[in-house]
């Protein structure tokens, strides 16, 4: 009964990745497919609306958790600020996001702590001591799991912006060659990249939101190189900035940025295909290596054993 517990936990894994690798391969696909037929039509790019939060039952009942705790006063301002700024230069942003995160990581650690008792603690072969052992492994397991994961996606979501500020930057340099201006260039930029790298044309599209209501765009530039963490996105509002200060042309100080950022991925691809070799040793060793041994001396192996089995 346990291993069939066990394979059925196991299979509803799989097919929980399986999901989610399906349906992002699915959106990336209609995402694509819009944006050529709105290229065929000849029609302007707008940025998608944003999709409605809170959708799933889980979202909301952890929400309700989370919420609950922060009202009653469990979690500090600072470690709230702290989850705040973490989660937004993770992605994810939105007034809920912090009490979805507390009450997800709630339920986890029960979730968790159930299932290690009901998988180990409940078996007649478990040693004793052993039996405690593993709900109290869930309960920190639980605690930990939603902090790796945050961590995971800040990494994502850091390689995507990364990724897609070159493409940006040129349709920044079209529009500004063009005789728009800066906010103008990133709105059009935002439109343009939504459905290819939704992340950066969100950012962009924040900065658009900040420099229409403030005064300043000092302090919206700050602001997205403060937020996003990203060092393109740094390296891009001290462009802007030093371009406003000294009159420099802003086509050309964002042109020789891109092609210093497309340089260094380039780099960045050699020194990875330069390691492949190195990664690769231990696999060759240790899962096609036996496999030679075994066919070039299995035969030999075999008839000396039966030599010596007929002596």
């Amino acid at each position: 009964m346990f291993f069939v517990f066990l394979l059925a936990v196991l299979g509803l894994g799989v097919g929980f990745v399986l999901a989610e690798f399906g349906a992002r391969k699915i959106d990336q696909h209609r995402r694509m497919e819009k944006r050529i037929a709105i290229f065929i039509r000849g029609e302007h790019l707008q940025p998608d609306a944003p999709e409605k939060a809170g959708d799933s039952l889980f979202v909301g009942i952890a929400a309700k958790i989370g919420q609950s705790l922060i009202k009653r006063g469990f979690l500090p301002d600072k470690t709230l600020d702290e989850l705040r700024r973490t989660l937004s230069d993770s992605g994810i942003k939105g007034q809920a996001a912090v009490s979805i995160f507390v009450g997800a990581k709630i339920m986890a650690m029960i979730i968790l702590t159930i299932v290690f008792w009901l998988c180990f603690s409940r078996q007649p072969w478990m040693p004793h001591p052993l039996k405690y052992t593993f709900p109290l492994f869930g309960l920190v397991l639980g605690m930990i799991l939603p902090d790796k994961l945050i961590l995971s996606r800040r990494k994502e979501w850091a390689g995507k912006l990364e990724k897609g500020l070159p493409d940006a930057l040129d349709i920044m340099v079209i529009c500004t060659r063009a005789g728009s201006s800066v906010m103008t260039s990133m709105s059009q930029a935002a439109a343009e990249m939504q459905d290819m790298n939704p992340e950066i044309a969100g950012e962009l599209k924040m900065v658009v939101d900040e420099m229409a209501v403030s005064s300043d765009v000092r302090v919206a530039l700050g602001n997205m190189a403060t937020r996003s963490g990203v060092n393109g996105m740094k390296r891009l509002a001290m462009t802007l900035l030093q371009s406003a200060r000294y009159g420099t042309p802003t086509a050309d100080a964002l042109s020789g940025l891109a092609g210093e950022m497309r340089l260094e991925a380039l780099t960045r691809y050699e020194a990875g295909a330069a390691r492949l070799g190195v990664l690769l040793t231990m696999p060759t060793v240790c899962f096609i290596m036996p496999c030679v041994f075994i066919v070039a001396g299995g035969p030999a192996g075999v008839q000396i054993f039966l030599s010596f089995l007929h002596h």
